[in-house]
């Protein structure tokens, strides 16, 4: 009886469990992908229970593997084994099948996730790695339109239970809002998606998407700051029976990793301390959870410098500790190896640290050298990012604040108290001020410096240049040419002369409000791009057919939403499930681009 109600259960969560018996033959895929090499997703493994697939899993330390709930609650470990690092599951043998000796169910049973502690440690290479879990706390990378990717061995055909491949696949799909997947899936489920769920859809005609088979597998996102590996944000967990409907009408339906983060580390060996390092302050990082036979801990950063010089510390009672201090200011990284009796070594995922105040230099803002230019007059939204991410709170540098200075009369943030104020932003979107150009100096530029704060201290000062469009209308009294002080700062004025402009790849100004490139603009559905009308230099020594375009979407965040590298003369763009709002569309070829600002609306 508690068998035939717990399945009973699992039919009313809907999920993607692939319940298989010995005489049934579904070998389950993602519908709607493509094939990929276990390289590309280092972190997927699958799970067998008595020799039988049952679901994907993921890496998330040496010894630990996160899954679903509903693919192990009545399971026990010696009945389930792990595969890893193979891309087609005929692959499996016994080099690469790892067994299970614990266990570990979330404890709150409306989260679908589980821990699996293995008998064993998964030793890593290229096919066999831990993934970023530990940055799924930074909520930028959950917005409604993110570009993001599953992958597993579930269903390829939706409603057809047979539709089987042997080899790993993916597919990359949006992140939608709960409140639009609820309204899909309510009739369905009974109930709306809960804080900790979240939905993501794919495109075109074709329903994309993880399937049955797929769960307990991964969703990752390439964060937009620069030299970051992909984060896992999210679990496979369920959908629509049958993964059937449009794209729109069958979600895919994930764990939010944000939170069960804590959860997470909470079991699995992880190293715990600090976020930030100020000054020449010491603080103590650690790891718990060590398992028997781990004699030391070898602790290594390149930015932070192990107090007393050594840096292996014993393990007792399964912890180590070290005390570590900052060397330089930077964002760094602590890792940590573990070392076991035997004289193995296993390496764990390493831990972010912001060592002490931001750097001016990793500033960088949207609108900065705009291809288009701006007039006199232009009012604008302007967003800083620091090394790519968006200064948003919970940003991965510890960033609390940031300082706008117009650094002539040229350049005024509105709302500031004067031509020369100071704003600075608490708002829950501190990297946005709103902009307008009053003047330009004689070279040609309105000027502002802005700066970033964390807990230890502020930036230097980044100045952003704003150049003046070479085609602006004609106004009463021609254009402000303001020469005096072009370098100014609260209680003191420099007459200094500006830097040299960097030489940077050459864009070219095209306007916006012809519809020639990218039309309809605004648009609500299909953004159409007519590349025989770029009018780059780059493309004008070859014919169309000849050129290859790299053509990237870009959110108001800085992610890529839509991206097609393309030979053809005319491609679409599906936005028809992105928010509404501003968007940036970049035509690239040869180190050229151009540059162009799309508006999704609907009425």
């Amino acid at each position: 009886m508690k068998k035939i109600l717990f399945l009973a259960s699992l039919l009313l969560m809907l999920s993607f469990y692939q319940l298989r018996a010995q005489t049934q033959k579904i070998q389950p895929l993602i519908t709607g992908g493509r094939a990929i090499n276990i390289t590309e997703a280092p972190w997927q493994v699958f799970l067998t229970a008595n020799g039988n697939f049952v679901c994907g899993g993921i890496i998330v330390a040496p010894n630990f593997i996160l899954t679903a709930r509903h693919c192990v609650a009545e399971r026990s470990p010696n009945s389930v084994q792990v595969v890893a690092g193979v891309t087609c599951r005929t692959d499996a043998n016994s080099s690469n099948t790892l067994n299970v000796s614990r266990i570990i169910l979330h404890p709150d049973p409306n989260i679908d996730a589980a821990l699996l502690e293995l008998s064993s440690y998964i030793t890593f290479n290229s096919s066999r790695q831990a993934v970023n879990h530990t940055a799924a706390l930074n909520s930028a990378l959950y917005h409604a339109g993110n570009r993001v990717r599953t992958s597993g061995w579930g269903w390829t055909i939706p409603n057809v239970g047979n539709s089987s491949a042997n080899c790993l696949q993916a597919v990359d799909l949006d992140i939608i809002s709960n409140q639009s997947a609820s309204t899909v899936l309510r009739p369905t489920w009974g109930r709306d998606l809960r804080p900790h769920e979240m939905a993501v859809i794919g495109r075109g005609s074709i329903r994309q998407g993880a399937c049955h088979g797929d769960s307990g597998g991964p969703l990752t996102i390439q964060p937009p700051w620069s030299n970051s590996p992909p984060v896992l944000i999210g679990i496979v967990q369920g959908g629509i029976p049958g993964c059937g409907g449009s794209n729109h009408g069958s979600p895919s339906v994930f764990v939010r990793v944000s939170h069960i983060s804590n959860w997470i580390s909470s079991n699995v060996p992880t190293i715990i301390g600090p976020t930030i390092l100020c000054g020449s302050e010491q603080r103590e990082f650690f790891i718990e959870n060590l398992p028997a036979g781990a004699t030391s801990v070898t602790w290594s950063s390149i930015h932070l410098t192990c107090v007393g010089g050594n840096c292996t510390t014993p393990v007792v009672n399964g912890r180590s500790s070290i005390m570590m201090t900052r060397r330089i200011d930077r964002t760094a990284y602590v890792e940590a190896t573990i070392n076991f009796v035997s004289g193995a070594t296993v390496a764990l995922p390493r831990k972010q640290v912001v060592a002490g105040i931001p750097l001016f230099y990793n500033i960088s803002s949207t609108h900065e050298w705009s291809a288009n230019g701006f007039c006199l007059g232009d009012s604008f939204e302007e967003r800083i990012t620091y090394r790519g991410e968006e200064l948003i709170p919970g940003n991965s540098h510890r960033i609390t604040d940031i300082e706008w200075i117009g650094t002539n009369t040229g350049l005024t943030p509105i709302g500031a108290p004067s031509s020369f104020g100071v704003s600075v932003f608490r708002s829950s979107i501190m990297s946005r001020s709103s902009l307008q150009i009053n003047a330009f100096n004689p070279n040609g530029f309105a000027t502002i410096h802005v700066r970033a704060r964390n807990q230890c201290g502020w930036s230097g000062y980044k100045t952003i240049y704003y150049q003046h469009r070479s085609n602006c209308p004609s106004r009463p009294g021609g254009p402000i040419i303001n020469p005096q002080c072009p370098i100014c700062f609260p209680n003191l004025c420099s007459c200094l002369l500006l830097p040299p402009i960097p030489d940077l790849p050459r864009s070219v100004s095209d306007p916006l409000d012809d519809g020639v490139i990218a039309f309809p603009n605004p648009v609500s559905n299909v953004l159409t791009i007519d590349l025989t009308q770029a009018t780059t230099n780059a493309f004008e020594n070859q014919t169309t057919s000849e050129a290859v375009f790299n053509v990237r979407l870009f959110n108001a965040h800085g992610m890529i939403v839509r991206q097609q590298r393309t030979k053809a003369a005319t491609i679409q763009f599906d936005v028809s499930n992105l928010p509404e709002g501003t968007y940036y569309l970049h035509i690239e070829h040869n180190g050229e681009i151009e540059k162009h600002q799309i508006i999704v609306q609907r009425n």
